[in-house]
Order: structure tokens, then C-alpha cells, then sequence
């Protein structure tokens, strides 16, 4: 799959899927497989990211880029447009229709979900959108909701049920393990001298942060997964200040994995992180999660 931060002029006919799709949510998964199916024409999906001091209210980031590409491409997406949100954010709604999808996008269908906006401040929606379609010959398919529980699944869902650690929740909403990537970091090494040794991957910046506590865990190495116990938190046993991380600890793994990426998913809540009088007894609540955390993910419960 082709990524492009900058918006071509593409000669062949496109269908266009439209939205930001930051989670590729069940409900992103429906927009853009339907794009995807309609024959003939090179599957393309229009999206952005945040530049600048401009962002939506309460959003924060669920997938990383290498994450959200890979399920992309994994959709059948030829080629994903994430201009930033600068250069499209002053178009009104039908200079965006004219300008981008038809003059430099080469669209003859259009798809996105019901509650899709456009357009300076939002003003166009999925019934402006279908009228100037009409209006112009192209093709138009606007999606319902995604619903589970009753209720639609949105990105918005999805951040609150991981901020609650509510994973079981937020994986169907998914309709995929919630999953980080980041570098593996050096760390004090502690986890090595209590005879559990993890590995550390700190969350950027801006990231949905999981409620702080011990995860039922798979980590992905060579293709190969492990269960894991991860700790997501602050450390707050061990003196200093840490930055929000992942501190997983791979059951019946043995390998240096510093600097590499490392994909965790996550599977359930096991309990609140918490701070422990002395190294020993975090030693034996470490043991008490790795058999836990084994139990649940060997049951194929969770899975």
C-alpha cells in the first residue's frame, strides 16, 4: 500500500473511502471494505492527520502509523492520502468535492459513514455529500452504524473502554486485540534481578493511556506470540520519576529485545497498579500474575 502525505493527481479512476479512520474501528472496517469491493475502480482511502496546534476535542491516538497501515493494507487499500489537516481544513465543503475528489483524486464513487463531516468547520455531512454526487454522476454508498451492545461503535467508545481497561469491550469494538508497537527501551533492569525480565516500552505522547494497572498480554516476536504479564503505569514501587509505559513480562521467552518494536496486545484487566513495601513482595505478586495471566490466556477465553 502506497502512503502519500501530500494530495496527487491521480489519472486513473478512484473509490474514495472518507474519514479519519484513526482506530480502523468495526465501523472504519465496513466503510472501507465496501470501497474496497466495487470493481473496476483503484480503492483509495482520504484521510489526515493533526498539524499544528489543531485537534479534535478529546482525541488522542489508538493505533500507531506502522499499526494503522498494516490494517489498511491488509483491507485490500491501494493507496491511503493523509494530507495534513492545514492544507484542507479552509475548503468548504464544495471545494473540497470539486477541487480534491473529482479534479486531483479522479473519483467515481464515494463512500464514508453516516455521520461523516466535511468541509470548514465541519459544515458539509453525508446528505450534502450524496447531493453534490448526484449532482455530478458519481456513485455514493453512505454506511450506517456499526453497533454492539445497541449502541454505535465510534473511536471516542473505544479510547473510553481502554482508558477504563475495559479491554474485552474495546477488542469487539475493534474487532481486533488492542495493540501497541512501540521501541523497546533500556530500562534499570530491576525486572532481571527479581528474576522476571520484561521489557519497556514507553508511550509517546498523546497516546490513549490504558487504565494504570497489570494486563493479560501477547507479545509478537518473529511472528511467534507469548503470553505476557504487562504492567502499564508509572513504577510507582521503584524511587524516581518514569514516564507512562508498558513493562511486560514474557512467559517462557528468553532473548534481548532492546531497541527492536515489539507488537503487545492486549486481552483483559487483572488488577490496579499499585506500590509495594519492598522488592520482595512485588517479586511474589509478579509470580501471582504470571499464573493468572497464564490461566486466562490458555483457556482461549479471552481470545
Amino acid at each position: 500500500m502506497e502512503v502519500l502525505h501530500q494530495i496527487p493527481n491521480i489519472q486513473v479512476p478512484t473509490v474514495v473511502a472518507l474519514g479519519l479512520f484513526d482506530g480502523i474501528h468495526a465501523g472504519h472496517q465496513k466503510v472501507i471494505s465496501e470501497a474496497v469491493r466495487q470493481k473496476d475502480l483503484t480503492p483509495i482511502v482520504f484521510s489526515f492527520f493533526f498539524d499544528g496546534d489543531v485537534t479534535k476535542r478529546h482525541f488522542s491516538t489508538i493505533l500507531s502509523p506502522a499499526l494503522r497501515y498494516e490494517k489498511l493494507d491488509r483491507l485490500g487499500v491501494s493507496c491511503l492520502i493523509e494530507p495534513p489537516f492545514s492544507q484542507i481544513r479552509s475548503l468548504s465543503p464544495e471545494a473540497f468535492f470539486e477541487e480534491i475528489l473529482q479534479k486531483k483524486l479522479h473519483a467515481k464513487a464515494i463512500v464514508c459513514g453516516e455521520n461523516f463531516h466535511f468541509g470548514v468547520h465541519a459544515s458539509g455531512n453525508a446528505a450534502l455529500l450524496y447531493k453534490l454526487c448526484s449532482d455530478h454522476g458519481l456513485s455514493f454508498t453512505s454506511v450506517p452504524f456499526f453497533t454492539v451492545d445497541g449502541l454505535p461503535v465510534s473511536s471516542s467508545r473505544i479510547r473510553n473502554a481502554i482508558e477504563q481497561g475495559d479491554i474485552p469491550l474495546a477488542n469487539r469494538l475493534l474487532k481486533y486485540p488492542y495493540q501497541i508497537d512501540f521501541t523497546v527501551s533500556h530500562g534499570k533492569q530491576l525486572g532481571r534481578v527479581l528474576g522476571f525480565p520484561t521489557i519497556n516500552q514507553i508511550y509517546p505522547e498523546g497516546f490513549t493511556l490504558p487504565r494504570f494497572g497489570v494486563y493479560a498480554t501477547k507479545a509478537v516476536v518473529d511472528g511467534k506470540k507469548y503470553n505476557a504479564v504487562t504492567n502499564v503505569g508509572t513504577k510507582p514501587t521503584i524511587a524516581g520519576h518514569f514516564a507512562p509505559s508498558a513493562e511486560s513480562y514474557l512467559l517462557d521467552f528468553s532473548g534481548d529485545l532492546y531497541d527492536q518494536k515489539v507488537t503487545l496486545e492486549f486481552y483483559a484487566f487483572v488488577r490496579d497498579e499499585r506500590r509495594f513495601e519492598n522488592l520482595d513482595a512485588l517479586k511474589a505478586q509478579i509470580s501471582e500474575d504470571s499464573k493468572k495471566v497464564r490461566s486466562l490466556l490458555d483457556s482461549g477465553l479471552l481470545l
